[in-house]
Parts: structure tokens; sequence; C-alpha cells
């Protein structure tokens, strides 16, 4: 069975052209993973607690771990302010020993 050249060069356009659709198909086409219904209604917006920035699920808006680590923080800057600042014991200077005394 003898092919002729035209025939064949025919066959081998068509596979190239072939490779190129596909290629283009796979670049637009999506997965199937990635296929997402949009949603039908917008999500609710959380607060914002105040000392961190991020979104907060309590009542008062502030996460609790938060509120204790600010309160932390205020005790200690108050106990600092009431301190009054003690002066450093004053240390004996050591004497130099001779050799051999």
């Amino acid at each position: 069975m003898a092919v002729d050249g035209e025939h064949w060069q025919r066959a081998q356009e068509r596979v190239e052209s072939n490779k190129n659709v596909s290629k283009e198909r796979h670049t637009l086409r999506m997965p199937a993973s990635n296929r997402k219904p949009e949603p039908l209604t917008a999500a609710p917006v959380r607060r914002r607690c105040i000392i961190c920035g991020d979104p907060s699920y309590s009542q008062s808006g502030v996460h609790p771990q938060c509120a204790a680590k600010k309160a932390g923080a205020i005790a200690l800057a108050a106990q600092k302010a009431l301190e009054v600042e003690k002066p450093k014991p004053v240390r004996p200077q050591w004497a130099q020993r001779k050799w051999g005394a």
C-alpha cells in the first residue's frame, strides 16, 4: 500500500493543527475541581478587633486574648509609673593583690 507524498503531508498537517487546538482548549478550560457556583447572598461583614484588626466573633468585638494582652500591658505600665526608681547599690572597688603577699 503506497502512500503518496501529498496525502502524507495533509495527514501531518492535521495532526499538527489538532495539537495546537488541544493546547488552546486546555489553557481556556478550567478543571472541574475549580468550578464553584457564585454565592446567592453576600458574606456577612464581621466586626474587626480594635487591637489586632482581625475579624472578631465575640459580641464585644475584641478577642479575649487581645483584651487580656491589652489589660496586662496597661497594668504593667501603671505599675512602672508607681515605682520610684531605686538607686543602684554601690559596689566596692576590689583591691589588687600582690603576688606573694
